[in-house]
């Protein structure tokens, strides 16, 4: 394809003033009129030129997916891994509704945060909405995740204890991510981290196998070294938790991702979760400095909806970052700095 080398090069020669900007830590460089599936393309061979992780913000998830799908086009068009790509959306649940996240969405979020946690480069693609919001802290995750391998061993009832713990749902069958089954010595669990459930078997507290299945044949697709259990709720509660009735774990509130600040005594930002600064991408920062204030607002007018209800609700401040973190022109002078020098 030499014309598309050709538009390539071009373009590296373009870029290379920003480039170099970039790496200098004097500089803030700004793209104007890129419109389209151009900017995907010109952060595509920008960070294809860096080896740090990039964080690119939109001011909603529709446009945040937008531009990961075009990143994901450009990396597979000029041969680039798309491994590194991942997409970071909000819950799309209302401020403070007894409505739990969409379990789906739990699952994409899991995976970028373990992804960050293992220090992978990332090129992450995330929304206002997302990035404002504070997350369980680090530390829980990496703790509460759950690794399972070939002739390692673990007993049932600490299985399940751990699975309940992740906000797992037990079920006859598992039809859908969050939920697992336990039929003799087959354990079925619908992981957060992929996109088949996986299948134990157990003798006694030894793990035979660990294979991923299709849920509509049973039939086993692939065969794992190794896998993940992944959280499918995003409040893990320190352990020993007391028991419900049924002597399992109580479930968790449907407003439980609200929660955090009176479960843990600081919570993480986005930020946070990289082991080293990324390179930061406001896509229109005017629009995002907008957002910002629209959702401050809406979590504010939500709370005191809902104060004075059944329980006071944890304020806005605890739960987000303050709106100014993007101001019009940009900056972001003033904000936290989770990597003070």
């Amino acid at each position: 394809m030499p014309a598309a080398n050709q538009t390539v090069s071009h373009w590296d020669t373009v870029l290379q003033p920003v480039l170099d900007a970039l790496r200098g830590a004097k500089h803030r460089p700004c793209l104007t009129g890129l419109h389209g599936s151009a900017t995907a393309f010109a952060l595509t061979l920008l960070a294809r030129a860096d080896d740090r992780s990039w964080l690119f913000v939109g001011a909603s998830d529709e446009d945040a997916e937008r531009l990961y799908n075009d990143l994901t086009f450009f990396h597979t068009v000029i041969g680039l891994s798309t491994e590194p790509l991942a997409l970071f959306p909000e819950w799309e649940t209302l401020p403070y509704e007894a409505t739990p996240p969409h379990v789906g969405l739990v699952a994409r979020r899991m995976r970028t945060l373990h992804q960050l946690t293992t220090g992978q480069r990332t090129l992450l693609v995330t929304s206002v909405p997302a990035l404002l919001h504070r997350l369980l802290p680090r530390t829980v995750l990496t703790g509460a995740c759950l690794r399972l391998a070939p002739g390692g061993t673990m007993e049932r009832d600490a299985l399940i204890a751990r699975l309940l713990r992740l906000g797992y749902r037990r079920t006859s069958v598992v039809e859908i991510p969050g939920e697992f089954s336990i039929r003799g010595g087959i354990v079925d669990i619908y992981s957060t981290a992929y996109d088949e459930p996986l299948r134990l078997e157990l003798l006694g507290d030894t793990i035979e196998s660990v294979r991923l299945f299709d849920q509509a044949t049973q039939k086993s697709t692939a065969a794992r070294d190794h896998a993940w259990v992944l959280p499918a709720r995003e409040l893990i509660h320190p352990e020993g938790r007391r028991e419900g009735p049924d002597k399992g774990l109580e479930p968790l509130p449907p407003d439980a991702e609200w929660r955090g600040p009176d479960v843990y005594d600081g919570m993480d930002t986005l930020l946070e979760y990289f082991s080293a600064p990324p390179a930061l991408v406001f896509d229109n920062p005017p629009a995002l400095s907008k957002k910002a204030a629209e959702f401050w607002e809406e979590i504010e007018d939500a709370h005191e909806r809902h104060s004075g209800k059944e329980e006071s609700k944890p304020t806005g401040g605890k739960v987000l970052l303050r709106p100014q973190l993007i101001e019009a022109d940009g900056s972001t002078e003033g904000w936290y700095n989770p990597y003070p020098e």
